[in-house]
Order: structure tokens, then C-alpha cells, then sequence
């Protein structure tokens, strides 16, 4: 049992002191304060998690726009970040008229998702799919 003594208010300038009287042992009161820091940490956290979320979305859509080494070919701002762009497209039936207009507004080489570019340069297709050139050849269905 633990006594506490606090100063409760004045009465007529003196200063009246009450007597708390507890039932806990020291033990037991270390562990209420910890549980109660715990309360206090978790909701701290609690108020950080949505910040946290936003600036990892942000920075994944850097690392989408500027992690891969083409970004200094030109192309759709929304296609720099997501393929989803390009899902719309293709599930419009709108894509092949979309790339046509996309390479004659910005040149030969578009960039038409995060990680992919389109030709529309003859030339280019023995340089891409010549043999030993360098490039990583992928599939149609592979992504």
C-alpha cells in the first residue's frame, strides 16, 4: 500500500493536504506504467502511419519514374509512373491508334510504361534484336 500526500486547493489561505492511499504494490504500478507507455507509443504510432504510407507511395513513384535508366526518353507523364496507363489503352481497343499518335508527338522512341519503351523506327529492330547486342529479349507473355 502506497500513501501520497497532495496539496488540494485552498480554504480561507491555508492550503488543505489530502492523503492518497493505494492499493498497489510497486511492481504492479512499474507495470501500469509501462502498459500505460505502451498506450501512449502505440497511439504516437498510430498518428504516423498515414504520413509514413504517403512518402512510401512517393517514393515508389520516383523510383518508377526515375529508377530504371530511361527516363530521359519522352513519353506520357502517367505511363512514366504506372502500367495501368497502358492497361486502359489496351482494354479501350485504343492502343495501337494511341502509340501511332504518341510517336509522331514525341519521336521514334516512346516511353509507354515504367519499364518499357516503344520503336517505331525500323532501324532499330536490328539493333534491339540483333544477335549479342547486349539487350534482354522478352517474350510476349512475360512480363
Amino acid at each position: 500500500m502506497t500513501n501520497q500526500l497532495t496539496e488540494k486547493g485552498e480554504r480561507g489561505g491555508r492550503t488543505s493536504r489530502v492523503l492518497i492511499t493505494t492499493c498497489f504494490s510497486p511492481a504492479s504500478l512499474r507495470l501500469l506504467q509501462d502498459v500505460t507507455m505502451a498506450a501512449m507509443l502505440a497511439a504516437s504510432i498510430g498518428n504516423v502511419l498515414p504520413y509514413l504510407f504517403i512518402v512510401l507511395v512517393i517514393a515508389q513513384l520516383a523510383y518508377q519514374r526515375y529508377g530504371h535508366g530511361i527516363h530521359k526518353y519522352r513519353g506520357p507523364f502517367l505511363a512514366s509512373l504506372t502500367d495501368f496507363w497502358k492497361f486502359w489503352h489496351v482494354s479501350t481497343h485504343r492502343d495501337r491508334v494511341t502509340t501511332v499518335g504518341l510517336h509522331s508527338e514525341y519521336g521514334p522512341i516512346v516511353r509507354v510504361g515504367p519499364r518499357k519503351l516503344s520503336f517505331s523506327d525500323p532501324a532499330a529492330l536490328k539493333e534491339i534484336f540483333g544477335v549479342n547486342k547486349g539487350y534482354v529479349k522478352v517474350g510476349l507473355n512475360s512480363q
